[in-house]
């Protein structure tokens, strides 16, 4: 397995390529997450069953071997509706994966950080179909696929998406910071999550985040600078609500 190119370390805020003078937005990490800290949506909304998604973050402190939730639409237990990004998942210190629920989770094969991995920008692809649930970072999927068997069973009504933690307390997420999330039912090829991803890291600032193929899900931790609630941009108004505070770091 090749693994992801992430170049040399920075301190947080840093991005990926080269490049000052860029226009565009300045873009932000969003991180300080706790069971209290933490944004959560409304019941039926947001994306219920995954083609892809994409995380764009940066891991703060080695993630330990205790499941903790980035992003979430799933039933209470985790195994049998919708989707979520966790590290530890399994047992699996050090690790990030995506996990399709239903008839039990499908987890994807893992990807692990190294120390020198820490307070850099990744990129992560998660794509699930009837066939396998996929991990990329930085473009380069990891391993080749966890078979699944059955499609991404779809979140109820009643299942709201999180960023931060899990809907139940005690899977809060502190180590990573979030700069965006974005969701589509539709199944990028590998071919078109390398192109997506180079784009992305292209810069190391005023990051560029094209829209993908489907899109109906767009989170950007920029929008927060100004507001205290987090506006979905994809249009459908799945807004999540801030529950206590967060902390906002600019990428320079």
């Amino acid at each position: 397995m090749r693994r992801p190119a992430f170049g040399p370390a920075r301190r947080i805020g840093r991005g990926f390529g080269s490049g000052g003078g860029l226009s565009g937005e300045a873009t932000y990490l969003v991180s300080g997450f706790s069971d209290t800290n933490y944004f959560s949506g409304a019941n039926s909304q947001g994306r219920d069953s995954l083609g892809t998604v994409r995380l764009v973050a940066s891991m703060l402190t080695m993630p330990t071997n205790a499941t903790k939730i980035v992003a979430q639409r799933c039933d209470s237990s985790g195994v049998l509706r919708g989707w979520y990004i966790g590290t530890g998942v399994g047992g699996a210190a050090g690790c990030i994966m995506l996990v399709a629920c239903g008839s039990g989770n499908k987890i994807s094969p893992a990807f692990q950080f190294s120390p020198t991995d820490l307070n850099q920008l990744f990129v992560l692809h998660g794509t699930i179909d009837s066939s396998f649930a996929r991990l990329y970072i930085n473009g380069v999927e990891i391993g080749d696929g966890t078979a699944t068997g059955v499609a991404n069973t779809p979140a109820q009504s009643t299942e709201f998406m999180t960023i931060g933690r899990h809907r139940s307390t005690g899977l809060s997420v502190p180590h990573v910071a979030v700069a965006a999330l974005h969701a589509s039912a539709t199944v990028m090829t590998a071919a078109e999550v390398a192109a997506d991803a180079a784009t992305i890291t292209a810069r190391t600032s005023r990051l560029t985040f094209p829209a993908l193929p489907g899109q109906d899900v767009a989170y950007v931790a920029t929008d927060l600078v100004t507001v205290t609630d987090w506006h979905d941009r994809a249009g459908d108004n799945a807004t999540l609500t801030r529950n206590g505070s967060v902390t906002l770091t600019e990428v320079t």
